[in-house]
């Protein structure tokens, strides 16, 4: 996830996300002209939704029936982890985006990509085991 994450080209300087819960993310573009509503019904493929708000400038959009329909996201979970939202897990597909100043969904700007992303390596990477050529006493 973190990978795909890290190849992520927005065009016009934003994007959202797409997010199911095997992990494979796709990216899209908000289209302004049409309702936002409509737009989360078509990405989640559900007929209600739900938002839990990850900071002020970030959105998890989620089917509000997605415990009764689709199997764990434990991506989406942990994402809502990293930013401090731990009290359950997500189901299904999941759109991360952002907001404007009237509550309608728009694409992400950068600056939230980049912190998504930095918050995403921080758990993901792994250090580097120390080598050496015995137990430590006999070093």
């Amino acid at each position: 996830m973190c990978d795909a994450l890290l190849t992520v080209r927005p065009a016009r300087g934003t994007l959202s996300l797409a997010l199911p819960p095997d992990a494979d993310l796709y990216t899209n573009n908000l289209d302004q002209t049409r309702s936002s509503l409509a737009q989360m019904y078509d990405h989640l493929d559900c007929r209600s939704v739900d938002v839990v708000a990850l900071t002020d400038e970030l959105d998890m959009w989620l089917d509000d029936e997605g415990l009764d329909r689709h199997s764990i996201n434990a991506p989406a979970t942990l994402i809502a982890q990293i930013y401090g939202i731990t009290h359950q897990p997500y189901f299904g597909p999941v759109l991360p985006c952002s907001h404007d100043d009237e509550g309608n969904s728009i694409d992400m700007p950068v600056h939230v990509i980049a912190d998504l992303v930095g918050r995403i390596q921080a758990i993901t990477e792994i250090p580097a085991l120390p080598t050496r050529s015995g137990p430590p006493h006999l070093n």
